[in-house]
């Protein structure tokens, strides 16, 4: 089904409602060619052929109105198309007797599915879908109508159950396929909420909830704890402006990053402060790591966009883990009392907690 929408002109890049009409096109579509074998070769009424196939014809043009990006046109051809397959398929085939009348009541979702409550004339479209419905619903209730095409009384209740299972399956899909939309629009938001959006990296929210972790799930495993940040940012910000900082900031974090191993943690956590969680647990091999990465930032050519050369250097408080350390909160106050200390010590340096 996939296939053949994007060979109608079906795009990934394509605005979730209106992917939904493909989608919905041509279940229907294939769900009529269905109901056209069972009428030829099921039920042999040869007079329901012509009708079937004016149908299939008028949703086809559905992705000729899509392709020329007339979407509201198409949405709107799709649900009155729609309203008329139902019609045609029960009050035609099987009339009011065959009790499968209230199926209508799955138009109403479809209109919320294709159309954008956003949008004033696609919601004054949802509101006629309802309103059509129910009067639909109220006629039948009302009227007693025969099927126009005659079905054989034995085969009358394949035909209601075939209506049944067709219609609900395609909306089971249709729905299953929101699902999945749904599940990625979380999946951004999860990511949106977890990622810095300047830098790439994971923010305050995220490292803290990581570090935390190494002590809530009982720490097994050694690990040192690092925060740095640049040293006189503020500096860059005034004499360049704050484009050419955020420059400097995006810049850095890709050298550094590129240099981690991926067991390591990297995050933003603050303005020019940033935070690394290392899975390793010696003074001596910790200062090796960092030095490299404070040596890494101080070689490095950040450029602005005059393209003056703009060099700059990082102070880093470090803690190792160990077994007096209480909780991450504890570990925190004193990596940030060993980042004072770089700080007051000149800078451009790497300060253990002792």
């Amino acid at each position: 089904m996939m296939q053949l929408a994007k060979f109608m002109g079906y795009s990934d890049q394509l605005d979730a409602r209106v992917k939904s009409v493909y989608l919905i096109t041509t279940l229907i579509v294939g769900t009529l060619l269905g109901w056209l074998a069972l009428a030829v070769f099921v039920l042999h009424a040869y007079d329901a052929v012509p009708s079937s196939m004016a149908i299939i014809a008028a949703f086809l043009m559905v992705y000729g109105m899509l392709k020329q990006r007339y979407f509201f046109a198409a949405k709107s051809f799709l649900l009155l198309l729609s309203f008329t397959q139902m019609v045609v398929s029960i009050f035609i085939m099987l009339g009011t007797s065959g009790g499968v009348y209230n199926i209508l009541y799955l138009m109403i979702p479809q209109a919320f599915m294709i159309y954008d409550l956003g949008v004033r004339r696609e919601r004054l479209m949802i509101y006629f879908s309802i309103v059509c419905t129910v009067v639909l619903l109220f006629m039948s209730q009302l009227m007693t109508i025969n099927p126009i095409v005659p079905i054989d009384a034995s085969k009358a209740v394949v035909v209601q159950l075939a209506t049944i299972l067709t219609v609900t399956g395609i909306f089971s899909v249709v729905f299953f396929y929101f699902a999945l939309q749904l599940s990625k629009y979380y999946a951004r938001l999860k990511l949106a909420s977890e990622v810095d959006s300047l830098t790439g990296l994971f923010n305050r929210r995220s490292f803290t909830e990581t570090a935390a972790k190494r002590f809530y799930n009982g720490n097994t495993s050694p690990f040192a704890l690092a925060v740095f940040d640049i040293d006189d940012f503020k500096h860059v910000n005034d004499t360049w402006g704050h484009p050419v900082g955020d420059i400097v900031l995006k810049e850095m974090a890709s050298v550094i990053k590129n240099h981690l191993r991926t067991s390591d943690f990297f995050a933003r956590i603050g303005g020019e402060e940033f935070a690394l969680i290392l899975d390793v647990g010696e003074i001596a091999s910790t200062f090796k790591v960092l030095s490299h990465i404070k040596e890494l930032v101080e070689r490095t050519t950040f450029r602005a966009v005059t393209g003056e050369e703009i060099h700059v250097t990082i102070s880093i408080g470090v803690v190792v883990y160990n077994q007096s350390i209480k909780d991450f909160d504890e570990m925190f106050r004193q990596v940030d009392f060993s980042l004072y200390h770089a700080k007051r010590n000149g800078k451009n340096r790497i300060e253990f907690y002792e």
